[in-house]
C-alpha cells in the first residue's frame, strides 16, 4: 500500500500563470492610462498653444556725445531729488543723526527721514532709467554705481540702519564722481 507521500512538490504552474496574468492586467491599465493622458495632454496642448513673442532687442547704441548727454540728463534730475531729500532733512537738528533717538522719538524727524529716503530711491531710478546704451563705459558703470549706492541710503534711511552713516559717504562720492564725468564729457 502506498500511504503516499508525506511531503508533495507544491505545483508551481498555477502561481506562475496568475503572476503572468496580473502582469498583463498591470502592463494593460498603464498603457490605456498612458494613451488617455496622451490624448488629453495632446488635446490640451492643442488648446491652449500660445505663441510667445520674441525677446525684444537691446537698445541700439547711440553715438557717444549724445548718449553721454542723456545719461547725464539723467543725473540732473537725480540731483535735483537729492536736494530735494536733503531739504527734507532740515527738519531735523543740524550735526544730529538720524539713529538719534532725539530723531527716532520725533514723529515729525522720522516721516522727513523716511520722505528722504524715499527721494533717494526716486533719484536712483530716475538715474537708471536715463542710463543710456552707447554712454562712454566710466560713465555707464559710474552711473550704475551711483544708483546702486542711492538705492542702498534709501534702504538705510527708510529703515533707520545703523550703517546709514557708511551709506552716505558712499553715495556722496558717486555724486561727486557723476558730476565730474558729467561736467568733464558734456560740459
Amino acid at each position: 500500500m502506498n500511504a503516499g507521500k508525506l511531503y508533495r512538490a507544491p505545483r508551481r504552474w498555477p502561481g506562475i500563470v496568475a503572476a503572468a496574468s496580473a502582469g498583463v492586467l498591470v502592463g494593460a491599465a498603464i498603457g490605456v492610462g498612458a494613451t488617455m493622458l496622451t490624448r488629453e495632454r495632446t488635446a490640451v496642448a492643442a488648446v491652449t498653444v500660445s505663441v510667445t513673442p520674441e525677446p525684444s532687442a537691446p537698445p541700439a547704441a547711440r553715438p557717444l556725445e549724445r548718449a553721454n548727454r542723456q545719461t547725464c540728463e539723467g543725473w540732473d534730475i537725480a540731483g535735483k531729488l537729492i536736494n530735494d531729500a536733503a531739504d527734507a532733512l532740515t527738519a531735523i537738528p543740524e550735526g544730529t543723526s538720524i539713529l538719534d533717538p532725539a530723531v527716532r522719538n520725533n514723529p515729525e524727524h522720522v516721516s522727513a527721514v523716511m520722505h528722504a529716503g524715499d527721494l533717494f530711491q526716486q533719484a536712483a531710478d530716475a538715474l537708471k532709467q536715463r542710463i543710456t546704451p552707447g554712454a562712454a563705459e566710466i560713465l555707464t558703470l559710474t552711473s550704475q554705481t551711483t544708483v546702486s549706492s542711492l538705492a542702498a541710503l534709501a534702504t538705510a534711511y527708510r529703515s533707520f540702519d545703523e550703517s546709514s552713516g557708511d551709506s552716505i559717504t558712499t553715495a556722496r562720492t558717486a555724486a561727486h564722481n557723476m558730476s565730474a564725468l558729467c561736467k568733464r564729457l558734456i560740459g
